[in-house]
């Protein structure tokens, strides 16, 4: 389900994914240590340029540097385009 805003929210294990409960209802997809920015990744690659302004994901930094970079690398490999929050936790 989409949230308010219309966009996709993709978070990774961590403390701020309790932001996917309510009240806050954050996030709509979260599903393992590093997956957030690949997800976004695939979700732009399957939804086309318009996607890409409707995607964002959030992951913490000590989740980024173990496992979340190499989205990241994949996609400006790719010339993908979202909107990647790091988290200083």
């Amino acid at each position: 389900m989409l949230n308010k805003l219309k966009i996709h929210a993709a978070g990774d294990i961590g403390c701020y994914t309790l932001g996917a409960a309510p009240p806050l209802n954050a996030l709509d997809s979260t599903l393992c240590m590093g997956a957030s920015v690949s997800g976004i990744h695939g979700f732009n690659k399957a939804g086309g340029k318009e996607s890409e302004t409707r995607t964002v994901c959030v992951i913490g930094d000590s989740t980024f540097m173990h496992s979340g970079i190499t989205g990241l690398v994949n996609m400006a490999y790719n010339e993908s385009c979202g909107t990647v929050i790091i988290v200083d936790n």
